[in-house]
């Protein structure tokens, strides 16, 4: 009976290998073992390619058969699966088979790494019930602050608490509110005074001006009249030596 992939084009062959390879890459750190499955039907796919139709490009089919077997011999090594021995430097390469034990025993590996799993996953179990258990140990002795009702009564404190420092805040913004009025009016009555008593300034000066020019006109006035008084006082000393004189003279 004839294989799918024994009748399938060249063309549909190297897409499928080059599907595979990418994901090889694309699990090649996360998932190495998926990686090298890919990586080792890639390989085999390619060997048989060139088996079937040696002329379809060449190649790009060596270069990825190159490209293969210097990415699957490390991680054979490093997955711990036997491989096939790498030639010397210089000496031909015969064409290597995959072994059909290798994959055999890449299974065996997985399987390994699954029981592996299971026991860390029946450790970490374990070990999360002994916490478990210590944990409840530790709560038995646990200090009175820390019982269920006295962090329900400190839970109340701090609720009432957090409201105070609420309604305070509150306060004390309304009271800056109106502190920065009270400091506006203060401003505006600052200004206010300043205007006025440069107003009283102005008028002051206006009055005093007016003032001094009353006394220098009363002044004057005065003075017109203390010489008229004066005139008025040596014309009655002349009547009166006049009259002395007619006196002494009289028989």
């Amino acid at each position: 009976m004839v294989s799918a992939h024994a009748v399938e084009e060249p063309y549909e062959a190297y897409l499928r290998v080059a599907n595979q390879v990418a994901e090889g890459d694309r699990l090649y750190f996360s998932k190495p073992i998926e990686a090298l499955q890919q990586y080792l039907r890639a390989q085999q796919t390619l060997r048989t390619l060139r088996a079937n139709h040696p002329t379809w490009n060449a190649k790009v089919v060596d270069g990825k058969l190159k490209y293969l077997s210097e990415r699957v011999p490390p991680m054979m090594q490093q997955l711990g699966i036997p491989g096939t021995a790498v030639t010397p430097q210089g000496a031909p390469a015969a064409v290597p088979t995959v072994p059909t034990v290798g994959v055999a025993q890449l299974n065996r590996r997985i399987e390994a790494l699954r029981n592996e799993k299971l026991e860390l996953q029946h450790e970490l179990a374990k070990i999360e019930t002994e916490y478990t258990e210590k944990l409840r140990e530790a709560l038995k002795v646990r200090p009175r602050e820390l019982e269920p009702g006295e962090l329900a009564k400190a839970e109340t404190a701090n609720s009432k608490l957090r409201e105070q420092m609420v309604y305070l805040e509150s306060h004390y913004q309304k009271l800056d509110s109106e502190y920065k009025k009270v400091q506006a009016e203060m401003t505006r009555l600052e200004k206010d005074l300043a205007t006025t008593k440069k107003e009283n300034n102005e008028l002051r000066a206006q009055v005093d001006g007016k003032k001094l020019k009353e006394l220098a006109e009363e002044n004057a006035r005065l003075r017109r009249q203390a010489a008229q008084r004066d005139d008025l006082v040596k014309s009655l000393q002349e009547q009166i030596q006049k009259l002395e004189r007619l006196l002494l003279n009289a028989p």
